[in-house]
């Protein structure tokens, strides 16, 4: 019996002090190459459950959930389609066709391509961009 996959945010916590935010993240993970043996934090994206991972361990050992945890990111709000389903940054969606408000010209298929306030911002075939309302979209 498969399991099917879930989706799940991961944060890494790792505090450095740098010149600027692309430094850090550069430094950041040249430090994860060399010895990549951090503590890490997921979460279910679905249930909001949090785990503490650590990569040192070899077998389920390596989790163990989190009863309090202090974010030092805001979680980003969960965008669902019009089935209730989970969005993420390149998943494929169905674009209906336009109303008064769309840019778009026809019902398309397209890829997440960024999130943005209330909307979704989906990629069509021609490299264009359209912010839309979740709720409108279709997983694909």
């Amino acid at each position: 019996m498969a399991t099917e996959p879930k989706r799940y945010r991961v944060v890494l916590e790792i505090d450095d002090e740098n010149i600027s935010p692309l430094e850090a993240a550069k430094n950041i993970q040249k430090m994860i190459k060399e010895d990549g043996d951090y503590q890490w934090y997921v979460q279910d994206v679905e249930t909001n459950e949090i785990f503490s991972v650590d990569l040192s361990e070899e077998d389920e050992d390596a989790v163990l959930p989190v009863k309090e945890h202090e974010e030092f990111i805001v979680n980003a709000p969960l965008y669902k389609d019009c089935n209730g389903n989970v969005l993420g940054i390149g998943d494929n969606v169905h674009v209906p066709e336009p109303n008064e408000t769309d840019l778009h010209q026809n019902g398309f298929v397209g890829y997440i391509s960024n999130f943005k306030g209330e909307c979704v911002t989906v990629r069509d075939g021609d490299d264009d961009f359209f912010d839309i309302k979740p709720e409108r979209l279709e997983l694909f």
